[in-house]
């Protein structure tokens, strides 16, 4: 008799390669998907553990795939958040265009500036050249931001 395998992962999050195991939120996907036809900035907020990191990475990640949007996953380190610069609205857009197109982050924030602001980046056609598809920015853990800054 062959023995079935449990397809849950129990407490560890779903991975985008985990989107064929990931069940029963279709529903919330198509919600989710309407807000953001509608809406420049959407948000997830729930109470630990409820889900939402397995929600984004097997279920959203790959349908804005499917799309044509470029999902980028940005996570907040300790160290950009706690370390004091001259200029920290500078270093952190750096940081995030790193993030963002790839490019290498150096650690002065002078020596890694950008000819165009992130802002500028993101809404001109470029992004989307840079991506491969229209940049879908996914703020994870975002709450973090708040505890360790």
């Amino acid at each position: 008799m062959r023995q079935k395998t449990n397809p849950w992962k129990d407490i560890a999050p779903y991975l985008v390669n985990d989107t064929h195991s990931f069940r029963g939120r279709g529903d919330d996907l198509r919600r989710f998907l309407n807000i953001i036809d509608s809406s420049h900035f959407s948000v997830i907020y729930a109470e630990s553990g409820i889900g939402k990191t397995s929600f984004i990475n097997a279920a959203v990640f790959p349908e804005l795939s499917r799309m044509g949007f470029a999902c980028v996953r940005i996570v907040f380190p300790t160290d950009v958040l706690q370390k004091r610069h001259d200029n920290p609205r500078q270093y952190i857009e750096s940081w995030l265009i790193g993030q963002i197109f790839g490019e290498k982050h150096l650690e002065d924030p002078e020596a890694s500036r950008f000819k165009d602001s992130l802002w500028w980046i993101l809404h001109s056609g470029r992004a989307a050249k840079i991506c491969g598809g229209i940049p879908f920015l996914i703020f994870d853990q975002f709450e973090e931001v708040f505890q360790k800054a």
